[in-house]
């Protein structure tokens, strides 16, 4: 009668060895697609947050009217925003059609919308809570458009609107320029670098009309 075979020790540690290197290359594998997730995921994000503020900006920009002949009320700087709208509208709220100040501008990395809706809009003392637009926000700035009349450069960007000086707040700028730049995460939660979006919205031409002839450009 034969003895039953049993495994040497050579075999056993070739078998664990062989299944040792099969583990780790399953989970290297497995890893590196859930790395892949979470940054496909997180870039997602980060791109549903640049579309849905820019949307937002551009609705309101694409509403703002010229105040009076005399004074555009459009006032913006590199960081921040002041206009007048003719729409408030925010989130999955209902278009509340009327007269309204609208400000953006940056508290801490939160992009912050405000509306002064009705006669808040004319006072500037009013105390009106800010809506969160956009979070983890490393960079916010704003350019205005200037439109020169020459046909070899019809327009140029400046930093602030409007200048001291000048026929420019009688009037808005022909576009305005957005750039946002917001903070891309890891999976564990922390700071991984910055992707900065860029969106130029053109002004309404017939607000633009208007303030040219209220005296912009009649020189």
């Amino acid at each position: 009668m034969k003895r039953p075979r049993s495994f040497t020790l050579v075999e056993v540690l070739i078998s664990v060895s062989i299944f040792s290197v099969i583990i780790l290359a399953l989970y290297s594998v497995f890893r590196t697609a859930v790395m892949s997730y979470t940054r496909i995921g997180s870039a997602f994000d980060l791109y549903q947050a640049a579309r849905a503020s820019f949307s937002r900006m551009e609705l309101d920009l694409k509403n703002c009217f010229i105040f009076s002949g005399d004074d555009s009320r459009f006032a913006g700087t590199g960081d921040d925003l002041k206009f007048f709208s003719v729409i408030d509208l925010y989130g999955g709220g209902s278009a509340n059609p009327g007269v309204c100040r609208i400000e953006y501008g940056m508290k801490g990395d939160i992009l912050e919308r405000t509306v002064y809706p009705g006669i808040e809009a004319l006072k500037d003392d009013s105390e009106v809570p800010a809506q969160g637009l956009a979070y983890n926000v490393r960079a916010l700035s704003f350019q205005y458009a200037y439109l020169t009349g020459s046909s070899d450069s019809p327009f140029e960007w400046q930093e602030s609107w409007p200048k001291e000086s000048g026929e420019q707040i009688k009037a808005l700028p022909a576009a305005v320029k957005i750039t946002l730049s917001l903070v891309e995460k890891d999976s564990k939660g922390k700071d991984a670098g910055a992707v900065e979006f860029s969106k130029v919205i053109a002004l309404p031409s017939l607000v633009r009309a208007a303030g040219a002839s209220t005296g912009e450009g009649s020189e």
